[in-house]
């Protein structure tokens, strides 16, 4: 399987059927979505609800704003 943005969790619900497999907690390298998109729910919070479990992000869009604007 060749690498992707989600290829850990396209494995995982492709073979969900064939395998007795809970996700626990998703976690996301780089969130960058904007605060206007999550107002509306998309990015961690899609994530959460459509899996049903909590979403760590590692870097976020205001990491990266705080470190090009210092």
């Amino acid at each position: 399987q060749k690498p992707s943005d989600n290829s850990g969790l396209k494995f995982l619900e492709d073979n969900s059927e064939v395998a007795d497999v809970e996700i626990a907690a998703v976690v996301v390298i780089a969130d960058l979505t904007n605060k206007e998109a999550r107002e509306k729910g998309l990015g961690p919070a899609l994530l959460a609800e459509k899996y049903g479990t909590k979403v760590y992000s590692i870097i976020t869009d205001k990491d990266v704003e705080k470190t090009l604007n210092h």
